[in-house]
């Protein structure tokens, strides 16, 4: 089973893939309705498919950025205060470091 990190940026991986595909059939179906060989019906769904594609890999492009923690310095953990996956205020203390010199 995956951790959270891993599984959010398998779901960006996908989900960049599906962009690709649904970009390309788009891009075909703009073509062919340029053309008249093709549905206006076709069209749209390509073009919904597509921008839904391009929403959903924001999302999960957001929710990945939102699981990397930084430190102002670095150090060692001496004690987390927070759980994988739980969510925090971004104020909110998670972990306490002691400080390297």
């Amino acid at each position: 089973l995956l951790g959270t990190k891993e599984a959010l940026k398998a779901t960006v991986n996908t989900l960049r893939a599906r962009l690709e595909f649904t970009r390309a059939e788009f891009e075909r179906a703009k073509a062919l309705s340029g053309k008249g060989a093709t549905s206006q019906q076709a069209f749209e769904r390509a073009r919904s498919e597509f921008e839904s594609s391009k929403a959903l890999l924001s999302q999960a492009e957001a929710q990945l950025s939102f699981s990397l923690i930084t430190a102002a310095q670095s150090g060692t953990v001496i004690r987390r205060d927070g759980e994988l996956g739980q969510l925090i205020s971004s104020n909110q203390p998670v972990v306490w470091l002691s400080v390297d010199s």
